[in-house]
């Protein structure tokens, strides 16, 4: 790996902050915070929704507060390929907003491209606010998150909340016109994306020695009732962001671990088959089979037939739709439903690239670390979460999501660290 990509040493979590005895508490607490809040959308038609979606703000906001005034490097733990992104993107927008089109800061993309007035969409100054907040919130993660990301805290919390969502959620009905469950998200995919960090994360804790029987059951219940919120999604894009990141989770496991993984997947579709919907099956096949308008299909055509008005320098963060000559599908304008496809359109040939060229050197080196480790360490997991996470890109916009952030700051957080090595061998002795 280069020089740059990653820094050479490792900083231990107590340096990075003036308290060294607090920071791993106060650390915990606010990962575990955001967790917990993490599953509920203000979306949902319920007054639990919104109030764990502001709380989830808040704790956000403490979250960058506490990196921005106690952790002494505060940009060390992410990549410089990933630093590189953001000043690009920094950059490209203060041109786009600052000189070339102020006036269009406080203007929906919806608006502008419909050309008409929508009272309840966000203006492109809340786009390119939520945007940064994220950035920070993920360098934020990367600073205060241990040398296992805090895997297994943010697993539980994540997973338990992600239970409570489904128990309410039945009763609440929070399921769209097609049979999805949505979890209280505006789109089941969204839902389908939290079910897929929890999923990672859970699994993680279900390979260490450090975490007792109970903890185990209790991440081996919360692995299966992930797959089984998957299920009831019946996301297409999340189903197959499993199976790649579990496929890279497995070829780097040793061969008793990869034993291990099969059996729990066996264990998962056990739970899932008893407390899964006995229709959420039958959702996935007909998804899977039917035949209907591939809406993705049409949406890349449209853009992809104006590429010369982007590709050289795209049209700016928040102004994708208005790329568009015209309606895609019901008369509407449709955002790009692709990541990097979206990242060309805002900032031109260049963005994917740098995209790309982070996500790419999260995989090389989870890889490097993974197979010198062996069994499911935390690197692994980083590994599988990267891979999935590159998958969904391909099918949405995956930079506006929470979730997103939040797997990448942990991701960024094991990567940095050189000392995971002595945590293999004690996985080698017992599972």
């Amino acid at each position: 790996m280069p020089r740059g990509i990653f820094p050479v040493q490792a900083v231990p979590v107590g340096s990075l902050a003036r308290d060294d005895v607090a920071s791993p508490i106060i650390a915990r607490v606010l990962l575990v915070a955001v967790a917990v809040c993490l599953p509920w959308s203000s979306d949902a038609p319920t007054a639990m929704g919104a109030i764990l979606s502001r709380i989830f703000a808040v704790a956000q906001v403490l979250t960058i507060l506490y990196w921005a005034t106690q952790v002494r490097q505060p940009f060390v733990r992410a990549p410089a390929s990933f630093g590189l992104f953001v000043v690009f993107v920094m950059a490209h927008t203060l041109v786009v907003y600052g000189l070339l089109s102020p006036s269009e800061l406080f203007v929906s993309d919806y608006s502008a491209a419909l050309g008409q007035e929508m009272g309840q969409v966000v203006s492109r100054a809340v786009v390119v606010a939520k945007f940064f907040g994220f950035v920070l919130f993920c360098y934020a993660v990367a600073s205060i998150a241990g040398c296992d990301g805090h895997l297994t805290p943010i697993g539980l919390g994540l997973g338990v909340s992600l239970v409570a969502l489904l128990a309410l959620g039945r009763s609440e009905q929070l399921i769209d016109v097609s049979g999805r469950y949505t979890g209280g998200y505006a789109n089941a995919n969204a839902f389908a994306e939290v079910c897929v960090a929890a999923l990672f994360f859970n699994v993680y804790t279900l390979f260490q020695t450090r975490s007792g029987r109970t903890v185990k059951m209790v991440a081996l219940f919360l692995v299966a009732a992930s797959a089984g919120g998957l299920l009831m999604s019946a996301s297409r894009s999340a189903l197959m962001a499993i199976l790649v990141g579990i496929s890279g989770v497995f070829a780097v496991a040793s061969g008793r671990h990869r034993v291990l993984l099969v059996a729990i997947t066996l264990a998962a579709i056990a739970i899932v088959m008893l407390i899964a919907p006995q229709n959420a099956f039958e959702l996935v096949y007909r998804r899977s089979t039917e035949s209907l308008v591939n809406l993705r299909s049409l949406i890349w055509g449209a853009y992809l037939q104006q590429w010369r008005e982007y590709v050289p320098f795209g049209v700016g963060l928040g102004r994708e739709m208005t790329t568009l000559s015209g309606p895609v599908f019901m008369d509407r304008i449709w955002p790009p439903h692709n990541t990097v496809l979206q990242v060309t359109v805002a900032y031109g040939v260049l963005g994917p690239v740098l995209l790309m060229a982070f996500m790419l050197a999260c995989v090389r080196r989870a890889w490097r670390r993974a197979r010198s480790i062996g069994g499911v360490s935390a690197s692994a997991v980083a590994l599988g979460l990267v891979l999935s996470w590159m998958t969904l890109m391909f099918t949405g916009d995956r930079l506006g999501a929470r979730v997103f952030w939040l797997m990448l700051g942990m991701v960024f957080a094991i990567l940095v660290t050189h000392n995971d090595a002595g945590q293999s061998e004690r996985q080698g002795k017992g599972t």
